[in-house]
């Protein structure tokens, strides 16, 4: 019988502990980021920035500036600002969060801060309390050759909402139609 190869099921019996568990991520691929973690239970004040992805878990007090992925597990509490490439929000945030590619809210988020990033989704559920700004060139993402190429001369398509031109204003001088 071999010593460290299982043949065979493990043996039946009591084996529940009544701990519940929750699947451990992989460990970062070789060459790949690392990742932080803020355990459950746990307090962390000060400030984290750096390439490794982020889990919050317990609570921070502080900013997080990274160029990873940072998630705000459930149980999570962060006071101060997040800024990654990607963030999802499933705990409570009373700060902006910056995403330069997407910010995603969880139906279990609580947010009151200001989010902007090039993409927002905002699950059934969320409490969020602030303002989105989202789009090309938000979030400190990279904008696309055609949100920068100049426009030609008189072509003002970012007329403001509050004083749009009216059909008199639009073609004629004077005010006579």
């Amino acid at each position: 019988m071999p010593i460290f190869r299982r043949d065979s099921e493990p043996p039946e019996g009591p084996h529940e502990t009544g701990v519940t568990r929750r699947p451990v991520p992989p460990p970062a691929q070789a060459g790949g980021p690392a990742v932080t973690r803020i355990a459950p239970g746990s307090q962390m004040v000060g400030e984290i920035t750096g390439t490794a992805n982020v889990v919050i878990e317990g609570d921070l007090q502080g900013e997080v500036r990274i160029e990873g992925k940072v998630r705000v597990e459930p149980g999570g509490r962060v006071r101060g600002g997040l800024q990654g490439g990607e963030l999802e929000v499933a705990g409570r945030v009373h700060g902006d969060v910056v995403g330069r590619e997407r910010i995603t809210l969880d139906a279990s988020a609580e947010l009151y801060g200001n989010l902007s990033a090039p993409r927002v989704v905002i699950h059934e559920g969320a409490l969020f309390k602030g303002q989105v700004e989202m789009g090309a060139g938000t979030g400190g993402g990279r904008r696309s050759a055609a949100a920068e190429k100049p426009r030609p001369k008189g072509d003002d398509r970012r007329a403001s909402p509050a004083s749009p031109k009216t059909g008199s204003e639009a073609g004629t001088e004077g005010g006579t139609a």
